[in-house]
């Protein structure tokens, strides 16, 4: 309940200044409609005080345009954080069957990226878990890729990995991709709720905390960042096979 608090708080916050900024655009479009029509009213309208009004509605609009898209993009990463009731039904599946669906049902993004999916699995990956939750980690990672990833990047690619540790009774997913990576002074805050380096291009900062919060809590496994040259990111998730919550 205090992380949700924190959330809740936090999203408050952010969407305190999309919200106000459309509010400040309306409300100087209302003056400059008064004016306008008064002028009309007055019979003292001229082509240039038509071109000033009309110049004034599309700015306006933009801004309250662009500043709505931001608010409704927080709005839908909250949502994303609540899972609903029908993802948190756990039943038998298979991992692979959920990863594959994930990624074609993301195909369409990741072809806007010109990126490519490598996917491999191995040993039994079936097991009694959360599907919904597993496609929802999935997709936040990719969309991660995505978003953050491949700027300047000639070959995008991406790489999932899912096997089995029969011995200890685990599921490890290994998550790559080869992008830009994470600067070592962002290390320590990839998984705070609102912490993002796309603050202007779209990015909310929930995607990897959701990601965290689902692997760790719902799914009763972990998630660790490794450094390796040859990747931009590498993310280990490592979930007990049988034992999940």
């Amino acid at each position: 309940m205090a992380s949700l608090g924190r959330v809740v708080a936090g999203v408050a916050h952010e969407l305190n200044t999309p919200i106000g900024v459309a509010i400040t655009a309306t409300s100087f479009l209302k003056q400059k409609k008064e004016e306008f029509f008064q002028k009309l009213l007055d019979g003292k309208i001229s082509k240039h005080d038509l071109e000033i009004y009309l110049e004034a509605v599309e700015e306006s609009s933009e801004i309250v345009s662009r500043n709505m898209e931001r608010a409704s993009d927080l709005i839908s990463s909250f949502k994303r954080v609540a899972i609903d009731q029908e993802k948190m039904l756990k039943e038998r599946m298979n991992l692979d069957e959920i990863v594959e669906a994930t990624v074609k049902s993301l195909s369409l993004e990741i072809k806007k990226k010109f990126a490519k999916v490598d996917l491999s699995f191995s040993g039994d990956l079936s097991c009694e878990s959360y599907p919904g939750v597993w496609s929802q980690v999935m997709t936040n990672l990719i969309q991660n890729s995505l978003l953050h990833a491949f700027h300047d990047v000639e070959m995008p690619n991406i790489g999932i990995r899912c096997y089995e540790d029969k011995e200890h009774e685990l599921i490890i997913i290994n998550y790559w991709d080869n992008g830009r990576g994470i600067n070592s002074e962002d290390l320590d805050r990839i998984y705070d709720p609102f912490y993002t380096t796309a603050a202007g291009s779209g990015g909310t900062g929930l995607g990897m905390n959701i990601v965290f919060n689902l692997v760790t809590a719902t799914l009763m496994g972990e998630i660790q960042y490794k450094e390796y040259s040859e990747y931009g990111v590498f993310f280990e998730i490592i979930v007990p096979k049988y034992s999940l919550s």
